[in-house]
């Protein structure tokens, strides 16, 4: 009979931040040498997403980077394959703009509006409800009007 092999629970977790941190640091590395050998402007415009079945997943924030990173792929493969001990086959490479991030500062929220003739019908019901609770509330609701 084959015996079960049990884990802990925090024995799963070690193993597993032991990997994701040899993981992180073989990233870092990996992105201090393409630091070094992308050109100058590119270079500064490329992160490293990940690195995952032996492809590389690289990120830039705007379609043209990724054009001139594309053409840089095959080259670059060949540089890693020499010059460092990681069997990477291939370069994907993903362009998020930076727009995204732009546009949510730009953004400002808007208090909702109650204009003074909805707050003069507002008073009217109140004024024609029987229950306290309610006409209490839609006064209240009333007194928050924009006053001209």
């Amino acid at each position: 009979m084959r015996k079960k092999q049990t884990c802990t629970a925090v024995s799963l977790l070690e193993t597993y931040a032991r990997q994701s941190i040899s993981h992180a640091r073989k990233l870092a590395r990996l992105g201090q040498w393409l630091h070094q050998h992308l050109p100058e402007p590119l270079n500064t415009q490329t992160k490293i997403l990940n690195l995952r079945n032996q492809i590389l997943i690289l990120s830039t924030n705007s379609p043209v980077w990724a054009t001139r990173l594309r053409y840089l792929a095959p080259e670059l493969v060949n540089q890693l394959a020499q010059e460092t001990s990681l069997n990477i086959l291939k370069i994907q490479i993903k362009s998020r703009p930076d727009y995204v991030k732009k546009s949510k500062k730009t953004l400002k929220k808007q208090k909702p509006a109650l204009s003074s003739t909805s707050a003069n019908i507002l008073n009217q019901t109140a004024a024609d409800i029987n229950h306290p609770g309610l006409s209490g509330a839609l006064q209240r609701l009333a007194a928050h009007a924009n006053k001209p």
